[in-house]
């Protein structure tokens, strides 16, 4: 009766440490993608940003 009791509990905690790492898993590859889109974003902007500053100062010599 022991012996069952204590298998049953390694199997629940084996399917608890499963689970969290399972998600960790997900979490980060969230964190990773939300990043890139991110940077991404921020880039495309400064982007704009400098070809808009170009223009201005080019407009204002003129």
């Amino acid at each position: 009766m022991e012996e069952k009791q204590i298998i049953d509990t390694h199997k629940k905690t084996k399917k608890i440490r499963t689970r969290v790492i399972l998600v960790l898993a997900v979490l980060i590859i969230f964190l990773i993608c939300a990043y890139i889109s991110f940077r991404g974003t921020y880039l495309e902007t400064i982007e704009i940003g400098q070809n808009f500053e170009d223009v201005f100062i080019r407009e204002f010599k003129i």
